[in-house]
């Protein structure tokens, strides 16, 4: 917890860790233990990469676009709709992929479960190969913003045979289309639903 404080508030990790230094020095006398400074230095770190992650339209580890650049292309698509006079005709929609993960929260499932998703997101990339703004709404699921056309139900039927051959044969792939509503409110609580897993 305190890790975070002191990256959200500006403090460099060699900072955060002399600060934990002194404060072991000055109240219990000795060196800070190996547990104190890995849980210092991993709050730190996972609350850094979650800044770059928001700041950033991509996440570095998998290639995938982040929510908030989800929200902000689903807002220009809706703005362009608006302005062509299609409200309540949407021009896009949502093909959702959703990847049952290990569950767990320690490193080496987190790693798994990212590795299993850039699987994942290369072969929604090989059917959604054009504009399509391919991103992640949660740890285990993806969206695509994809045209509405008349072949969006074959792509998506070619996406579930794609993954099926990277994906353990046990786990379930759930993808579906998700109309959009027209207004920008309702499109923002359907994001929000989206990325609870």
């Amino acid at each position: 917890m305190v890790g975070r404080d002191l990256a959200r508030d500006g403090v460099d990790l060699s900072e955060a860790l002399h600060g934990l230094r002194t404060t072991f020095a000055l109240v219990v006398g000795r060196e800070p233990d190996f547990e104190s400074t890995r849980s210092l230095g991993i709050a730190w770190s996972d609350e850094t990469l979650g800044y770059l992650h928001e700041v950033s339209c991509e996440n570095p580890l998998t290639g995938l676009a982040t929510l908030a650049h989800i929200r902000g292309r689903l807002a220009e698509i809706q703005r362009g709709a608006e302005s062509r006079g299609h409200v309540g005709d949407p021009t896009h929609a949502l093909v959702v992929v959703d990847v049952p993960l290990l569950t767990g929260g320690d490193h080496e499932v987190r790693l798994g479960s990212a590795l299993v998703m850039a699987q994942v997101a290369s072969q929604v990339r090989l059917v959604f190969e054009g504009e399509e703004s391919v991103g992640e709404a949660s740890p285990s699921r993806l969206l695509v913003i994809a045209e509405r056309t008349d072949n969006l139900g074959n792509r998506v039927s070619t996406l579930r045979d794609y993954l099926a051959e990277v994906t353990p044969p046990d786990s379930v792939v759930r993808i579906w289309i998700e109309g959009l509503p027209a207004g920008a409110a309702a499109t923002s609580t359907l994001l929000d639903e989206l990325a609870r897993t």
